[in-house]
């Protein structure tokens, strides 16, 4: 990489981050929009940095659909702050102010607020089906960008549903609408894990378990109660640090190997040890083995659904995880234990 790249592979990164932290932080609705705005921006440039053709259309094909998205996103937006009847200041457009005065003038434009904020911004979240930019960009980005995006982005992305969402369940017609969290958190593990088994590329392997895990997520916030809540944050909170170990070694792998299809990459338990042990402690974290922390956010989930009379998402759920699992054990053990990858 010559210097003038590296200098603009770090400016876009430092822009990346600071832009995540004024999402993560701002007190104003239209200022976090913007920063979601600008974290597309940066990821756009950066997921086609390496130039090549497969890069550039994967660039493309995110900025596209995502800021198609987030577009979606805005004009729910301006429809809560309308639905709102208040006077646009600095003041009425803060959280704290809308959370204590939205008051809507009818049941209907909100209905179709909410649906355009989880439609759209969930795009970005990766939330199916609007994730098919997911798997080209997260294959395509250098590793350190894909677990930024994987491991933050994504539930940075499904925090601001999450916030629009806590201003308007307070209206008493629409208590139960977190129902489309639950039918969105089904579609996405359904797709993932079916997606996962027919990987050959290791990298899009990795990115299908975002889509998985940003689904598990909403199905906890979908279920609702202390234990879905509870089990929606630990996961969130767990998922980043597995899923930043796992792109982090992919990206080692690729340097090593020069490609991401797993069946060219094999017996990596002689040729490269320590990112062996990662990989393996990440495959654990990220599929919810014991002892691990997502163990239990994968346990309390579920038990939130029973609680709740989910009992068919319940049992989907149960389903979709264990062929991720699946998808996981066979790749990682034709990467790992294998001298080579035929006949497995």
């Amino acid at each position: 990489m010559s210097i003038r790249k590296a200098k603009m592979f770090y400016a876009l990164f430092n822009l990346f981050v600071f832009s995540m932290y004024l999402l993560a932080f701002s007190n104003n609705v239209m200022m976090m929009w913007i920063a979601l705005e600008a974290t597309t921006l940066a990821t756009a440039f950066l997921i086609g940095f390496n130039g090549d053709e497969l890069a550039i259309e994967a660039a493309w094909k995110y900025i596209i659909l995502c800021s198609l998205g987030i577009t979606i996103g805005l004009i729910g937006i301006i429809l809560l702050i309308y639905s709102a009847g208040i006077n646009v200041t600095l003041e009425t457009l803060n959280w704290t102010y809308l959370s204590e005065h939205y008051s809507p003038f009818g049941i209907r434009i909100v209905k179709i607020v909410f649906a355009l904020i989880l439609v759209g911004i969930g795009t970005k979240a990766g939330l199916a089906p609007m994730h098919t930019w997911l798997s080209d960009g997260h294959s395509e980005a250098p590793s350190p960008i894909s677990a930024m995006m994987s491991g933050i982005l994504l539930n940075l992305a499904l925090y601001v549903v999450i916030r629009f969402y806590t201003i308007i369940k307070v209206v008493g017609e629409l208590s139960e609408f977190n129902r489309l969290f639950t039918i969105f958190g089904i579609i996405s593990l359904v797709i993932s894990s079916f997606s996962i088994l027919k990987q050959n590329n290791y990298k899009r392997l990795l990115a299908f378990s975002s889509v998985e895990n940003i689904g598990i997520i909403s199905l906890g916030i979908g279920f609702g109660g202390y234990f879905g809540v509870f089990g929606a944050i630990l996961h969130s909170i767990i998922h980043a640090f597995g899923k930043t170990l796992l792109f982090l070694t992919a990206g080692n792998i690729l340097e090593k190997h020069k490609t991401k299809r797993i069946d060219k990459v094999h017996y990596l338990i002689k040729s490269m040890p320590l990112n062996k042990f990662f990989l393996i402690v990440g495959m654990l974290v990220i599929t919810s083995s014991p002892p691990f922390a997502s163990f239990f956010s994968e346990y309390f989930i579920p038990i939130s659904g029973v609680k709740s009379g989910h009992y068919i998402s319940v049992f989907l759920y149960i389903l979709c995880i264990l062929l991720v699992f699946a998808g996981f054990l066979i790749s990682f053990m034709k990467i790992i234990f294998f001298k080579t990858n035929r006949g497995v």
